[in-house]
């Protein structure tokens, strides 16, 4: 029987991928000693070794909130116009899929859902239209509560509900560090 390299290392690719809400709770946990606190949001700023771009390396900045394992993050890679984007990280494989572009919808403090396309990769997905995503922070600014519904490679939907209590003081933080 015959197996692609691939195959072999999918599992290890999976479990790594799989590990990034704990590492972001962990980065979040640090962020209690170096970083800033705002109500249920932690900003922090974190080294960037510049391996996926040579010459590169840097800062990068974000703003998080948690709810279990599943994480809400906007943050900036670099700093500079147009920078911040919008993450939401989930405890399970969200999977790359045929369609990249899937569907994310959100709601805030009961409101009708909002339905955006996301950039979907493994668990997590990604708003990087940045109009899309500082039209979303500017709704969390005065909100108390979000509830998103990722759809997964599977058509499973993923869901996590976020106090977002004290988002303008966390995103106007983001702003001010990330220069956006």
């Amino acid at each position: 029987m015959r197996q692609c390299l691939g195959c072999l290392f999918r599992p290890a690719i999976v479990l790594v991928m799989l590990a990034m809400p704990a590492a972001l709770a962990a980065e979040r946990d640090a962020a209690a000693e170096d970083g800033e606190n705002f109500y249920g949001w932690s900003v922090l700023e974190h080294a960037i070794s510049g391996a996926h771009e040579p010459g590169a390396g840097g800062r990068m900045f974000l703003a998080i909130v948690q709810q279990g394992r599943q994480s809400l993050v906007a943050k900036c890679d670099r700093p500079g116009r147009n920078s911040i984007y919008v993450g939401f990280y989930a405890d399970r494989f969200l999977g790359a899929g045929p369609h990249m572009l899937r569907t994310l919808q959100y709601s805030i403090d009961g409101a009708p859902p909002v339905d955006e396309d996301w950039a979907y990769d493994w668990s997590y997905a990604h708003q990087v239209d940045h109009a899309r995503a500082m039209a979303l922070l500017r709704r969390l600014e005065n909100a108390h509560q979000v509830k998103i519904d990722a759809v997964s490679a599977n058509y499973d939907v993923v869901s996590a509900t976020f106090d977002v209590t004290g988002a303008d003081l966390a995103i106007g933080r983001l702003r001010e560090l990330c220069r956006d």
